[in-house]
């Protein structure tokens, strides 16, 4: 790891930290309170976008980390510019985006008085805590410098969650000598090795193995479908997890974990391999509200600890990155003969599922589907239409970029 140490402005600082974590893009409205971040920004190549509203700013960034697989960034004033972006931060936080949210604050003397500065809030800190867990206040330029590394290593590190780093004008307006360091490789986390092999000795006896991704494995495509190729395991996806396994690769289902057939298929696997997924409930919500099936064994792979287990029993958890761990167990695994294709049957169940819950909208999917160009983005709001679009449209490939191992 090196470093350099140079006296001078700490938006300047502020605005290096950001190019040395490979930023290319910020998104914001300039306003009086981040004028200094603003001037530091010009000392550089990162190019800013300006939207017409602090919630489109932070979607910005959203959209950007989702379609590009790099950590979007947004710069937000005191007061009603974050308080403006919340909805949008709670998305991010709520779907695992990862998100830096760069927010002032009033003077430090001042913060917390009710002196009715401009733009201050009764308790800004209470707001942002009440959007995610990652926030930090800089009382100096090396404190924003440093939450600004401790957020890009969180991205890499754990699941990945919108962070913010609030910075108090004075602070912003000051010099300072600040030491920008070159950001560490982040060593992919792997489980314990215990856990490891009770895994592989499961896999390898299973007969019936059934894979489920989610967003949590969009870094790891290559090694999942090299693990459902070992295993001869059929996959199946979440939303989030849409083109993880091409959906015209031969062990790919569906993307549909709330069809009948795909529960059937579950609920008949003697080992279920979750890489990634929450099976959170705006996947698996049916309206006769029934169960999630509990197959014999489920083995969860989450780099977020609090996430095994939490809406499905897991018999084993592997906290650990999805990809390292997938590769672990493609690397050990010795199965003979697997199979090349989903069962006929299955795939057959789940294709009828699938049309029949699409309902009058398949003919419409059916057209969007062969119109779009190998290379579109699609955006999915929560409307019945695109809601289905988003899930049975075929994708054939994740976004370029290097992704992040976010569960959902």
């Amino acid at each position: 790891m090196t470093s350099d140490a140079q006296a001078g402005p700490v938006g300047v600082a502020i605005a290096r930290a950001l190019v040395r974590h490979g930023v290319t893009h910020v998104f914001g409205i300039p306003g009086i309170h981040t004028m200094e971040l603003y001037r530091g920004l010009a000392e550089t190549e990162i190019r800013h976008v300006t939207s017409r509203h602090e919630q489109s700013a932070v979607f910005m960034a959203d959209g950007y980390a989702r379609s590009t697989g790099q950590p979007g960034v947004a710069c937000l004033i005191t007061g009603p510019g974050i308080a403006n972006g919340a909805t949008a931060i709670a998305e991010a936080y709520s779907d695992s985006v990862p998100i830096l949210v760069l927010t002032t604050q009033i003077e430090r003397e001042l913060a917390g008085q009710g002196k009715r500065r401009s733009h201050e809030l009764f308790d800004q800190q209470s707001l942002l805590r009440g959007l995610t867990p990652n926030v930090a206040r800089a009382n100096s330029g090396q404190d924003a410098v440093a939450a600004i590394d401790a957020a890009f290593e969180a991205f890499s590190a754990s699941r990945p969650v919108p962070a913010i780093v609030e910075i108090p004008i004075d602070v912003l307006a000051g010099c300072e000598v600040v030491a920008i360091r070159e950001p560490s490789p982040t060593e992919p986390t792997l489980p314990p090795s215990l856990h490891l092999e009770r895994a592989r000795g499961w896999l390898e006896r299973a007969e019936r193995p059934l894979i489920i991704v989610g967003g949590g494995a969009q870094g790891a495509a290559a090694e999942v479908v090299k693990l459902a190729e070992v295993l001869g395991a059929a996959v199946v996806s979440s939303s989030s997890g849409k083109g993880v396994v091409p959906d015209r690769h031969p062990l790919f289902l569906t993307a549909g974990l709330d069809l009948a057939a795909v529960r059937t298929a579950v609920r008949e696997a003697d080992v279920l391999l979750v890489i990634g997924c929450e099976i959170g409930h705006m996947d698996t919500y049916v309206a006769d509200a029934t169960p999630w099936p509990t197959p014999r064994r489920t083995i969860q792979i989450d780099i977020d600890p609090t996430q095994i287990g939490r809406n499905a029993h897991a018999n084993l958890g592997l906290v650990g990155d999805a990809a390292a761990t997938s590769a672990w167990l493609v690397e050990r695994l010795h199965r003979t003969s697997p199979r090349r294709t989903a069962d006929a049957a299955t795939k057959a169940a789940v294709d009828h599922d699938a049309r029949s819950v699409a309902g009058g909208l398949a003919p419409w999917i059916d057209a969007l589907d062969a119109g779009l160009p190998p290379d579109a983005i699609l955006a999915a709001d929560i409307t019945r239409p695109v809601t289905y679009a988003a899930i049975y449209i075929s994708i054939d490939a994740i976004r370029r970029g290097r992704g992040f191992g976010r569960s959902a």
